[in-house]
């Protein structure tokens, strides 16, 4: 029997409209892949770029975003060594996180610490890096300077 799994694949670059829940097959893992059950998934600009082909990294459609995850490792490749199932990790790839489940190369997962939620885990790798990114190497703040974050802080209009 093939084993199934939920996934939000990208079969139109129209997102939101060009997204769709689909039945896939698990794919065969490689000996140096993970398997993951996957808890929470981040939501990244880059997804969104990539859902309406303006990312610079193109896909084929159809194709399954999510470049962040955090999960349960339940499946080891032969030659996987630094991994075992049951653990809790965090991971991060160019796709394949709006599922259930995904296979990944060991080298890019990660263990969730144990004061993360899963939810934390999504937000790690892939938003603070970029936002790291941003704050330090691009707009080269010093230390024990001052840094407004307008939009981060700006509030949410009161519903209507």
């Amino acid at each position: 029997m093939t084993r199934t799994y939920a996934a939000a694949q990208c079969t139109d670059l129209s997102f939101p409209d060009g997204i769709e829940i689909v039945e896939r097959e698990s794919a065969s893992l490689r000996r140096h892949e993970v398997r993951l059950k996957i808890r929470a998934t981040g939501l990244n600009y880059p997804d969104y770029l990539m859902s309406r082909g303006e990312y610079q990294y193109k896909s084929d459609l159809p194709f399954v975003p999510g470049m962040e995850v955090s999960g349960e490792v339940i499946e080891i490749g032969a030659d996987v060594t630094r991994w075992c199932c049951g653990q809790y990790v965090m991971a991060a790839g160019r796709m394949a996180g709006f599922a259930e489940e995904m296979t990944i190369d060991q080298s890019a997962v990660l263990l969730l610490p144990q004061n993360f939620s899963f939810e934390q885990g999504t937000s790690f790798l892939v938003a603070n890096r970029t936002a790291y990114n941003a704050l330090f190497d691009r707009s080269a703040v010093k230390p024990y300077r001052m840094c407004g974050l307008r939009e981060a802080v700006k509030p949410h209009p009161a519903p209507a």
